[in-house]
């Protein structure tokens, strides 16, 4: 089952009231691999963060970089720049570590790599106010960033090393070395700091971007150099793990509805994917979609769309999986169109039917849960307890009125 826990940091730009997120970055702290040793200022860092899905983002731009910004507006303090938040992900929960007011290090390598805007004009609308007339263009590929140290790093370590193979690792196709604790004497590069070299390259996966950064590693050496093995690998074993249900949305505007279904989903650590597909715009996507489903191990398709909601039923005519359908309210029927459109489905095509809107796909994430409990005795015990702690807050709710 994947571990829905982690901590990163999501940064964000602000003119005190626009407030832009940049991609998230998960960085290692301790000095060895498997997260043995001391900790450091950070020895490695990746993005994407797989941990933070787009369901966590979102969650965590409306209650965490928002709000903040907000309120240091309303307090007559409006902050202007770069806002840094610690968080910290317990499945479908979001916690705030710190924040900082300043590019963190060495997360920020993987995201400037990612970023593909100019950094200096959205600085300058960040001091000038004029942040809502950007947008951030973030390039999809992996970035992953290995941090070279001295050698007794975090303790004491020695200066003035000789470092050979900065060009060779910077002619590495994707990679760019950021220089941290370096200086020069003479003609020469040498160290003068523990962090020493941020080695970043960009990968089409999280796994391509590893290979290329450790290839680049190899080209640079100086006395006693040291670096962490296995930066980015917690972000492939996260990836790795096949999905057991699927959530197709007929419109990424159902995301708000959808996304009660996703946290029900992480409160049992269900792995799922999210995709939109239209039964009537991209009928072929949603009917290679089911028919994949199974060879891809998921075990439940749930879908929500709204107006003629014919998602569900086009998905279910192409998959022997069950189907649960999410009537989304999204027309002036108020959503009762989307009921009947899922409702009423022919014999031999069932589509179990769940409430309109976001009652409906909490609902659909349970009903996820149940059937996989079937066969997963570790979903079935949380939903005993699940069902447990809903029984006892009815109850602590009883008692208030005695």
């Amino acid at each position: 089952m994947p571990d829905g826990r982690g901590s990163l940091v999501y940064h964000v730009l602000t003119d005190g009231k626009t407030v832009l997120p940049l991609p998230e970055s998960q960085d290692h702290k301790r000095a060895l691999d498997n997260d043995e040793g001391p900790n450091t200022g950070g020895m490695g860092a990746y993005s994407p963060a797989p941990v933070l899905d787009h369901m966590l983002r979102t969650k965590a731009m409306k209650e965490v970089m928002i709000p903040a910004v907000q309120g240091m507006a309303k307090e007559g303090t409006p902050f202007k720049g770069v806002l840094y938040a610690g968080l910290m992900v317990n499945k479908d929960k979001i916690k705030v570590l710190e924040f900082n007011t300043r590019l963190g290090d060495p997360e920020t390598q993987p995201i400037l790599m990612r970023l593909k805007n100019d950094l200096v004009p959205l600085m300058e609308a960040c001091c000038n106010g004029t942040l809502h007339q950007h947008a951030v263009e973030i390039d999809p590929r992996a970035a992953v960033c290995v941090v070279v140290s001295a050698g007794g790093y975090p303790g004491a370590y020695e200066k003035g090393h000789a470092i050979s193979g900065l060009d060779a690792a910077n002619e590495i196709k994707g990679t760019m070395v950021f220089h941290a604790g370096t200086a020069m004497d003479g003609d020469s590069v040498v160290t003068s700091g523990g962090r020493v070299l941020g080695v970043t390259s960009l990968g089409d996966t999280v796994q391509q971007a590893i290979d290329t950064a450790y290839a680049a590693c190899e080209k640079i050496s100086f006395t006693d150099h040291f670096y962490r093995k296995d930066i980015g690998a917690k972000a492939v074993k996260r990836l790795s793990i096949p999905p057991k249900v699927g959530v197709i949305m007929g419109s990424d505007s159902d995301f708000s509805v959808m996304e009660k279904a996703l946290a029900i989903l992480k409160q049992f650590d269900i792995p799922y994917y999210v995709t939109v597909a239209s039964a009537h715009r991209t009928p072929d996507q949603a009917a290679r979609l089911a028919s994949q489903a199974k060879e891809d191990g998921v075990q439940v398709l749930i879908c929500g769309a709204g107006h003629a909601a014919h998602l569900a039923g086009v998905i279910a005519a192409h998959t022997t999986l069950p189907v649960l359908g999410v009537p989304i309210d999204s027309s002036a029927l108020q959503g009762l169109d989307a009921l009947l459109a899922t409702v009423q489905m022919p014999p031999g095509i069932p589509v179990s039917t769940m409430a309109i809107g976001k009652s409906g796909a909490h609902n659909a994430g349970i009903f996820a849960a149940q059937i996989i409990g079937l066969s997963d005795p570790t979903v079935a015990k949380k939903l005993t307890a699940f069902k447990k702690d809903m029984a006892a807050k009815v109850q602590k709710k009883a008692a208030s009125f005695a």
